[in-house]
């Protein structure tokens, strides 16, 4: 039930801001980006240390690296001034399609390669229909749990 929530929230954001003529920032927001694995460890572990909130699912890509065929970041809101909160989906061999969230900075994200407006909306379409929520590693879901005086 979660993880549909979060996909229709994800519909529903990106839908806006595909459909949305203000030329300002939706523009960057519609920009789908298609990296190599390697620029997403990289990405990932400049999250980790600089201590964002979206810093992937390191444990996960790194059992499964060599399974990733290839990773489009789809940009959603602005986790903080200056850096973007994406989902990557990370498609794979198999049944092995995942979607999960990593910020990105601005700077960064505008050196990555894009994808034409019209394919990155049919290849979004599909994305959404098909990929499951990756969950938290057990580090990563502790991280989320409230302190016992709470």
């Amino acid at each position: 039930m979660i993880v549909l929530s979060l996909v229709r929230r994800a519909r529903r954001a990106i839908r806006s801001v595909l459909s949305s003529r203000d030329r300002r920032d939706d523009t960057l927001l519609a920009e789908l980006k298609v990296i190599p694995v390697a620029r997403l460890d990289e990405l990932m572990a400049k999250n980790t240390a600089a201590g964002r909130g979206a810093n992937g699912r390191p444990a996960w890509l790194a059992a499964n690296h060599a399974t990733v065929e290839r990773v489009i970041l789809v940009p959603h809101n602005y986790a903080s001034p200056g850096v973007l909160r994406c989902n990557a989906a990370v498609l794979g061999t198999g049944e092995n399609d995942w979607l999960f969230s990593v910020d990105v900075s601005l700077a960064d994200y505008d050196t990555l390669p894009g994808l034409a407006r019209r394919s990155g909306q049919e290849l979004l379409a599909d994305l959404l229909m098909r990929l499951p929520v990756l969950p938290l590693d057990d580090d990563q879901e502790r991280s989320w749990e409230l302190p016992d005086d709470h």
